[in-house]
Formats: C-alpha cells, structure tokens, sequence
C-alpha cells in the first residue's frame, strides 16, 4: 500500500444529497360528471384560468327535465291523496261550524255515519225572524231599519223588533191582492220555539197574515268522514261555540290510510329532490 503525508489543519465539512421527482400543485382535483349526456358546449382550453362556479361543460338535459317533470306529477299526486287523507282522518272530529245552542242531534254513540251524513243542528234561538206579507201601498211606506211590533199568536204577547229586509218585488196573493214580505227580527224572550205563529204591525199598519217564526241562523252540521261514533262531546241543548267538537268518531282505516300517504309523499318529495339536483 501506498500512503500520502498531509499536515493536518483545521477545517469544515459539508454535506449533499441530490435526487429528482415531479413538481405537482397543492391542491388539485377531478371535475367529474354528475349524469349521463351529450357534451353540447365547453367554454375553456387547457391552460386558462378559472374561478369557482364557472362553467365548465354544458351537458344535453332532455331526459333529466323529462324525469323531473315524472316526478313532479309524481308528487302532485302523491300531495292530493296526502291531503285526501288528512281531511278523511280530521274529520272524525266533527265540529261545529257556527256558534249556538245543538237543538238536535241526529246520532247515537256505536252510529255507524258517512261521508256527508246529517250529524247535529245547531241554532241561534237568542235572535228570531219572522217573514209576513204587506200588501203592496203599505210596503212602500215601510223601511229597513224600522220599529215594528210582533204579535205572538195564541198568548197575544208583544215583542219590539226592527225591519231586517223588504223583498225588492211583490208578489200576488189569493184574491188578487199584491204583497210584499217583510223580514222583521227580534229578541227571542227565552222560551219562544221555531214555528210558533206572529203576526207583524209597523206604525199601524198590520201584515195581510200571520207566519212562522223562525231562528235567525239553523245550520244542519255533517260529517267529512265516515266512521263509528266513538264518543259525543256536546248532547241536545249544549251552548257550543264554532270550532267545537260535536261528535269524535273512529275509523282505524283512516289513520293507516293518513301514515301511508305520508310516506308516499316523502318518497316522492326526495325522488324530486334528488332529480332536480341531476339537472
């Protein structure tokens, strides 16, 4: 072996390393196509700059609209039974739809009641009318408005009451005479009953006959369901108020039936939901 003499000396030392790789950006990623379609139009080359939202490639849309537009009438119909159903499941509650006194009830409880089947009647009895012909001269002197006294037949009783309306033309009568019927409303005295004949005088002047007297607001309350009369809420003579439950009825096809619109109309829904995120 041979061998080199140095003299030693102080110095430093260093240290290298070298090596090649691919130089890629930060972040990157994939536009990937959402459906299935004919490219109608891109709108940049390789190499331009974009900023997010633009638009890249416009794809053919036909047959996405078309399945939206499936699925639209899709939940339309879907939304029309959900609705059928809910009506059909609330009204197993039958309310009242006016405020009064329920002078009738046309049900029993374990009924079984239709769709559209007379349930109870309620009545205003605190305020009556009654509609009496006046010949024709003296209607003409008569006004809305106006004090008039009502006779009750048989008990001779008098009520103050005012005019509600005079019919706009006349009408002839049994022996040729020529009236026209005046509507005169008044406070019921608390035992006066629909049907209970009155007579009418206005300032001396007096109706040509008597006639009934009536309630100033009957309204006959039906049923929007069918079902069994499970429970009634307000009997005869109860003082109600609009809103009020009548009658709850029970219908275990109606609650199936109101669960199972609800789940076709979610399904529905998403099915247009996730159709129109396609387009």
């Amino acid at each position: 072996q041979e061998y080199t003499e140095y003299a030693v000396e102080r110095g430093s030392i260093s240290a290298s390393i070298s090596g090649s790789g691919t130089v890629e950006p930060v972040n990157q990623y994939e536009v990937v196509a959402g459906v299935r379609g004919e490219v109608l139009s891109d709108t940049f080359d390789e190499g331009d700059s974009v900023s997010e939202g633009d638009v890249l490639y416009v794809i053919d849309s036909s047959d996405v609209e078309d399945s939206i537009e499936r699925a639209g009438l899709s939940y339309e119909r879907s939304l029309l039974t959900y609705e059928d159903s809910q009506k059909a499941y609330t009204g197993l509650s039958v309310t009242a739809g006016t405020s009064g006194r329920v002078a009738e009830l046309f049900v029993e409880k374990g009924d079984s009641v239709q769709a559209g089947s007379a349930v109870a009647k309620i009545v205003n009895d605190s305020q009556m009318t009654v509609r009496v012909p006046f010949s024709e001269s003296d209607a003409q002197g008569l006004s809305v408005g106006q004090e008039a006294i009502v006779t009750i037949e048989n008990t001779f009783e008098t009520i103050s009451g005012t005019i509600a309306s005079i019919a706009s033309s006349s009408r002839t009568e049994s022996g040729y005479l020529t009236v026209r019927d005046v509507e005169v409303s008044f406070e019921n005295p608390g035992y006066l009953k629909e049907g209970t004949y009155a007579s009418v005088s206005v300032k001396g002047l007096l109706c040509q006959q008597t006639a009934a007297v009536e309630y100033e607001s009957a309204k006959t309350i039906k049923a929007d369901a069918a079902g069994t009369v499970e429970k009634i809420l307000a009997p005869e003579g109860s003082q109600v108020s609009a809103g009020d439950i009548l009658v709850q009825l029970e219908n275990e096809d109606a609650a199936d039936g109101l669960r199972s619109s609800q789940l076709t109309l979610r399904e529905a829904e998403l099915s247009y939901q996730s159709t129109a995120k396609q387009l």
